[in-house]
């Protein structure tokens, strides 16, 4: 096979650009080389699909926090070399402003905003980084109003929320669940709807109460009269004082985890607009747990859909449920029927539809980010137009190449030229040089011939032929052909310089006829020399 071996014999033989005379310490080692710079350059060229194949845009998104879809091959790069692009742009809330989470009934308005580090410093507005409100919010007052109308009563429903998230602020939402039709006509059963009816209980309870006696007439007298009052939860409001603060509103301080949640309930505050009568009841109703029963109900949707699911949940568990809201009487000419809604509500508790209802309620909340719904703009990877990006990946890798190329030829040159600057001869000191460059030295005649000698003998040592490669002999016999190519030329040089200096010797003496005697006198003499040769 004289084709591949000669072409293994060229491939070994070739040396990247480096001269013959200043050979690497191993013949293969530039086709290892090169296939590691082919492989680098498939592996680069990989590395470079991420990095350079994609543009770093702002988008506007509601779900800032969401993970990101990683890019092809990113794998393969370390987390510090690649793009940030988790990061995004915070909201900047202020005082007033009305939120809703999502997937939320409550629209929550902003009242109350302090400092990030001084919280008794009001501030009218700061930062929102889409943080969860389930980790920093929780309940800290209800208040509830039923006020006398012309043919119906009204109610309205208030609760004030808590965040420290980590600025600390307060959030408010105030309506009235009976009536609005985003509550009244949520599904049949649902803890929406389930609120609705509790609160309906007391608002018909207290207008049953007031009027059920009256006359027209005299029930006009009582039209703008309010009964109402507000309540904070606690976990143990008997040993609280009237001043003392009944808990504090954070996800590791939850107050009543594990047992019903109870209120210290403030003054029940009975009003009438001037020229009116203040309420009174005629009928005799049980508003202590009307109103129990309320703000339980209004306490733990507020908490189910800000995420806030703990163990004591009543929309959670049906036993749960049973514990914390109470049977209560209704006047009957007010329904028809002495059965409430909380009545009813309880009953449902043993219904495996409804509870299973409340069931995926729950996990809806508990499932999904408790956040306002606000764009935020947030850094994304966005693939190049295909041309752009092949050429971006093209540059990118060539650079990189180009460093790992000046890199290895920094190292390789170095190694080399350390390896000949130990081969020096050991007989007068002369360092070893390279063919071209000798042979350079010795036709200017800057090197003695006597150099070059010694400098090939140093080449031919024992020691030197023991390590030497077939290779290297050859190219050792090349520089010696040279040696005597080059002192030949010099002696041809000399005999011609001498044969020019003899012709001109031999004219300048046949011009004054000194080359003529000459000649008698030789052939004289000649002839003598015969005579006496032949003499015996």
């Amino acid at each position: 096979m004289p084709f591949f071996h000669r072409t293994s014999r060229l491939i070994a033989s070739y040396k990247l650009g480096y001269s013959p005379q200043r050979p690497y310490p191993w013949q293969w080692t530039t086709p290892i080389v090169l296939g590691i710079f082919f492989l680098l350059t498939a592996v680069l060229a990989a590395i470079n699909v991420p990095l350079s194949a994609y543009d770093i845009d702002q988008q506007s998104v509601f779900r800032p926090n969401d993970t990101l879809r990683p890019l092809p091959l990113s794998n393969m790069i370390p987390e510090i070399w690649q793009h940030p692009t988790g990061d995004f742009t915070p909201q900047f809330l202020t005082v007033g402003d009305r939120i809703q989470l999502n997937n939320s009934i409550f629209n929550f308005t902003i009242t109350e905003a302090f400092d990030e580090d001084d919280n008794t410093l009001p501030v009218s507005s700061f930062s929102y980084y889409n943080n969860p409100l389930s980790e920093g919010c929780d309940v800290t007052s209800m208040k509830a109003t039923v006020t006398v109308g012309e043919y119906s009563p009204l109610m309205a429903l208030a609760a004030t929320v808590t965040c420290h998230t980590p600025t600390l602020f307060t959030l408010s939402w105030s309506g009235d669940p009976t009536s609005e039709s985003p509550w009244y006509n949520s599904e049949f059963g649902s803890p929406r709807h389930t609120l609705a009816d509790i609160a309906g209980d007391l608002k018909y309870a207290v207008f049953s109460g007031i009027t059920s006696a009256l006359s027209p007439n005299e029930t006009a007298l009582y039209i703008g009269s309010t009964v109402g009052t507000s309540v904070t939860p606690c976990c143990n409001c008997t040993g609280l004082s009237e001043n003392q603060p009944a808990g504090i509103p954070i996800a590791t301080r939850r107050p009543c985890s594990s047992v019903p949640t109870e209120f210290r309930d403030g003054p029940i505050s009975q009003t009438s607009p001037p020229g009116t009568e203040v309420p009174v009841f005629a009928e005799p109703i049980d508003l202590g747990t009307l109103l129990q029963n309320t703000f339980q109900s209004l306490y733990h949707l507020v908490r189910l859909e800000l995420g806030i699911i703990l163990e004591n949940q009543i929309y959670a568990s049906p036993e749960m449920f049973n514990r914390t809201i109470l049977n209560v009487y209704i006047p009957d000419d007010v329904f028809g029927s002495p059965s409430s809604a909380a009545n009813s509500s309880r009953i449902l508790t043993s219904n495996t539809t409804a509870m299973a209802q409340w069931m995926d309620s729950v996990d809806l909340f508990n499932n999904s980010d408790r956040v306002p719904v606000l764009p935020y703009l947030r850094t994304a990877p966005r693939l190049k137009p295909l041309g752009s990006a092949i050429t971006s990946i093209f540059v990118s890798t060539f650079a990189m190449l180009s460093v790992a190329w000046t890199i290895f030829n920094t190292i390789a040159g170095a190694f080399i030229k350390s390896q000949a600057d130990t081969a020096v001869s050991q007989g007068n000191g002369v360092p070893l040089k390279s063919g071209l460059r000798m042979r350079r030295d010795v036709e200017n005649q800057k090197v003695p011939m006597e150099a070059w000698d010694a400098s090939e003998a140093s080449l031919l040592t024992p020691e030197d032929e023991h390590h030497a490669s077939a290779q290297t002999l050859i190219e050792h016999l090349n520089l010696t052909v040279e040696k005597n190519t080059v002192a030949i030329l010099n002696m041809q040089r000399s005999l011609s310089e001498m044969q020019l200096s003899l012709l001109q010797m031999r004219i300048f003496m046949r011009k004054h006829g000194i080359l003529e005697e000459i000649d008698e006198n030789t052939r004289i003499a000649a002839e003598h020399e015969l005579r006496e040769s032949q003499t015996p």
